[in-house]
């Protein structure tokens, strides 16, 4: 059972498919290509990103730079009421995600988030709280 889901640009022909598995109580991430015929192929089976329920899952696209490939999922973990994201590298030629790492970034439940990228491993997002309380900010990601 696939629940939440969500479905990003990482490089030219190559997208992730983020969800959900209702089954498993997991969010998965799995990389999809494009060929020549426009016919989709699986690059990566899924993996699981985080152990646990999440009531949405989304990912942005593109999040650090076309030709650095990177995936960008946001959920909530139901456990801890923290909102969530996860940033994986993406080798097109090992066709392998790598370094993946999962940190928190608002201690608290959201009611909408939505997220754009603005280029140069920038992004602007909007969020709600669950009080109803309206924000936004810039947010970027870097290399260690």
């Amino acid at each position: 059972q696939m629940w939440a889901r969500g479905v990003s640009l990482v490089a030219p022909n190559t997208v992730a498919y983020a969800y959900q598995d209702g089954t498993d109580m997991a969010v998965k991430l799995a990389i999809l290509e494009v060929d020549a015929s426009r016919h989709l192929k699986v690059a990566r089976q899924p993996m699981v990103i985080h152990k646990g329920f999440s009531p949405y899952v989304s990912a942005l696209s593109v999040p650090y730079t076309m030709s650095d490939p990177h995936t960008l999922v946001y959920f909530e973990d139901e456990a801890t009421k923290t909102s969530m994201i996860s940033v994986c590298s993406w080798s097109a030629s090992a066709k392998a995600l790598s370094h993946c790492e999962e940190f928190s970034w608002l201690n608290q439940r959201v009611m909408s988030f939505s997220v754009v990228r603005l280029g140069n491993a920038k992004s602007f997002l909007t969020f709600t709280t669950e009080g109803g309380v309206p924000f936004y900010g810039v947010i970027g990601l870097s290399k260690k």
